[in-house]
């Protein structure tokens, strides 16, 4: 929204407007950290698909009321985050400085849009399918070429959504908006500093993809990145929400 448009506005409009952006952003933050722990702590899904064929089918038929719910929290609350991140965007960048710098910061946000709900969508899309596969009298060979399809499918697309979408055009995105914090100074010098942290964390999740490994002790760090990515979209996208006009 133009400034020219924003100071026309009454200001019980702005006031509205205000908390229908903080309304977005608690939500996201409750999607993502219902889905993210319920599908980490809870069920421990993550990794199910190196699982043999039998452990997979076991795994989905026991637990595919609550699979069903954390994976579309999961899948709804990455699609909404892109818009709170590109409000975040306006806002530090701002709204009309019209500059290569900032198209390329909300071009990251919308090349990742279409590519993050791929593979929560996949699990959704598959998971009945699987559970079939337990039904007394499924034929073995059913069975094995159904989940060598599965454990392909599941590869490709972790690494579309999770390693493409969320670390690495996530992690870029998370760097740059950094950079324009640590450029305003003071109270955003902290602010800017952990987000930027918060970016080298998705990218370094993400760190096989250009041939580098952090051995076993490396598995924390996206751990670390899944869990502050969220708790930074609610503390800084509702102080951006409340603020912005």
């Amino acid at each position: 929204m133009s400034s020219e448009m924003t100071k026309a506005m009454p200001e019980s409009s702005v006031g509205k407007a205000r908390w229908l952006r903080l309304a977005i952003v608690i939500v996201t933050f409750l999607l993502l950290f219902f889905g993210l722990t319920t599908l980490s702590a809870v069920v421990g899904f993550f990794g199910v698909s190196q699982r043999s064929s039998q452990d997979i089918i076991v795994f989905y038929t026991q637990n595919a009321p609550i699979l069903e719910k954390a994976l579309f929290a999961a899948l709804l609350g990455y699609i909404l985050s892109v818009p709170v991140m590109a409000m975040v965007t306006r806002h530090y960048h701002g709204a009309d400085r019209e500059t290569r710098f900032g198209d390329l910061m909300l071009g990251l946000l919308w090349a990742s849009l279409a590519l993050r709900p791929l593979w929560w969508a996949a699990h959704l899309v598959l998971m009945p399918d699987i559970v079939a596969l337990g039904a007394p009298g499924t034929n073995p060979a059913e069975i094995a070429a159904f989940m060598t399809a599965f454990r392909m499918l599941d590869t490709i697309l972790n690494t579309v959504t999770e390693d493409i979408a969320v670390n690495v055009l996530g992690g870029a995105w998370f760097l740059l908006i950094g950079r324009e914090m640590l450029r305003k100074g003071g109270r955003m010098l902290a602010v800017g500093g952990i987000t930027m942290l918060i970016g080298a964390l998705y990218l370094l999740s993400s760190s096989e993809l250009l041939g580098m490994s952090f051995g076993e002790g490396g598995g924390i760090i996206p751990v670390i990145a899944s869990v502050s990515g969220p708790f930074w979209i609610l503390f800084v996208g509702g102080a951006v929400a409340l603020h912005s006009r």
